[in-house]
């Protein structure tokens, strides 16, 4: 019996940039994600976090992760979701804050 190695399913996951400070211009950086069944977009941000790129700035996991607070709500591929229950079924995943008026930092949007 052979053995057959599963290929990692990889998501790219691009993330909406601004940060005031440093540029002016808002930019896209994008990351390629390996992918888990029931993984939802907060996990991605927090793999790009831990992983690949910690300067991206999110609201991480809030204490609720059941989308009761809404504190995680993001535009993802266009449409406006909560990013702790949205899973991926698309192979590149477009996140960006809600209103772009009011981003503070990258998804970070002020209240």
């Amino acid at each position: 019996m052979s053995d057959v190695k599963k290929e990692a399913k990889i998501r790219r996951l691009v993330c909406y940039r601004y940060n005031p400070e440093h540029c002016p211009q808002s930019y896209y950086s994008v990351y390629d994600i390996p992918f888990v069944l029931s993984m939802t977009i907060l996990d991605m941000l927090d793999y790009v976090v831990r992983n690949l790129d910690a300067t991206l700035a999110y609201i991480v996991h809030s204490r609720c992760n059941q989308g009761l607070c809404a504190r995680c709500i993001l535009k993802i591929n266009g449409k406006s979701r909560l990013a702790c229950l949205e899973t991926c079924d698309e192979e590149i995943v477009i996140v960006e804050p809600v209103d772009k008026k009011r981003v503070s930092k990258d998804l970070v949007t002020k209240l």
